[in-house]
């Protein structure tokens, strides 16, 4: 099984985080949420890929394979 995560992407601002920006809480949840995935991944036949890059979206889903054309 391949699972996408798709997260925030934190080369670009965000209003609702405080200073605008990714901060050290944001990549503390991703961290906590990275642990979870390598325990699935652990468990079962599972991939798990991350994208953030918001502007090169939809290309990096169809080349890692999480998108369906």
């Amino acid at each position: 099984m391949n699972i996408a995560v798709i997260t925030g992407d934190p080369r670009k601002p965000d209003p609702r985080r405080i200073e605008g920006k990714y901060n050290s809480d944001d990549h503390e949840d991703l961290l906590h949420l990275h642990t979870a995935m390598v325990e699935l991944e652990a468990r079962s036949v599972t991939k798990v890929r991350y994208l953030d890059n918001h502007d090169t979206l939809l290309n990096d889903c169809k080349a890692k394979g999480c998108a369906q054309h």
